[in-house]
C-alpha cells in the first residue's frame, strides 16, 4: 500500500495516514491522539457533504457525547478464523497478562531477591508465589496506570482492532474504531 507521498506503508500506518490527510484536506481538527476528528461544524462548511448528512451527524455527535462513552463501528465475518482467534489471544497474552518476572527454574536466592526488588513484602502474596511456582506456573506482573485510564483504555481496544486488521485477509475492518473522549 502507498501512502499519500507515494512511500510504501504497512496496513494500520496507511489507515491512520489516509484518515489523517482526508481530515486535513476537509480542514477537520485532528485530536489528541493525532486522528481526524470530525465535528457538525467542519462537516457543514465542507461542499462534499451534503447538510442531510450533517444533521446526521450531528444526531451522532449528541449520542457519542454522553460522559463516560464512546462508540465504535465494527465489521467482521461472523466466525473468526484460527489466524484471528491466535492473534486475540497474542494480543491478550502481550498487552494484559504482565511480564514474566519469575519461573519455577528460579532458586529461593533468586526469588528472595526479586521479592525485595519488586517490593513483594506481603508473606501472604510471598506464599502464593512459591505456591505457583511448585504448581510448575510462571508469575507475571503488570500494572495499570488509573491516572491515565481513560486514554489507556481506549487505546487497548484501538490497537486490538489494528491488530486483527493488518490480521485478517479481509475478514475484520474497523469502520469507526477511533475512540476519542
Amino acid at each position: 500500500m502507498r501512502d499519500g507521498t507515494g512511500h510504501v506503508a504497512n496496513k494500520r500506518d496507511y489507515i491512520v495516514n489516509m484518515k489523517n490527510m482526508m481530515a486535513n484536506k476537509k480542514g477537520n481538527k485532528v485530536n489528541r491522539r493525532g486522528y481526524a476528528a470530525y465535528t457538525t461544524e467542519s462537516l457543514a462548511d465542507n461542499k462534499d457533504h451534503p447538510t442531510d448528512q450533517t444533521e446526521d451527524m450531528a444526531k451522532e455527535k449528541a449520542y457519542v457525547a454522553s460522559p463516560g462513552s464512546s462508540r465504535f463501528i465494527l465489521a467482521r465475518k461472523e466466525e473468526l478464523s484460527e489466524k484471528l482467534k491466535n492473534t486475540i489471544v497474542d494480543y491478550v497474552t502481550d498487552q494484559m497478562l504482565g511480564k514474566k518476572f519469575l519461573t519455577p527454574d528460579h532458586t529461593e536466592e533468586q526469588i528472595l531477591q526479586i521479592f525485595e526488588e519488586e517490593y513483594i513484602e506481603g508473606e501472604a502474596e510471598q506464599k502464593k508465589i512459591r505456591k505457583a511456582l511448585k504448581e510448575g506456573k510462571s508469575v507475571y506482573k503488570g500494572r495499570v496506570e488509573f491516572e491515565f485510564c481513560k486514554e489507556n483504555y481506549s487505546a487497548l481496544f484501538e490497537k486490538l482492532w489494528w491488530t486483527l486488521e493488518i490480521a485478517s485477509e479481509d475478514e475484520f475492518e474497523a469502520i469507526n474504531g477511533y475512540l476519542d473522549y
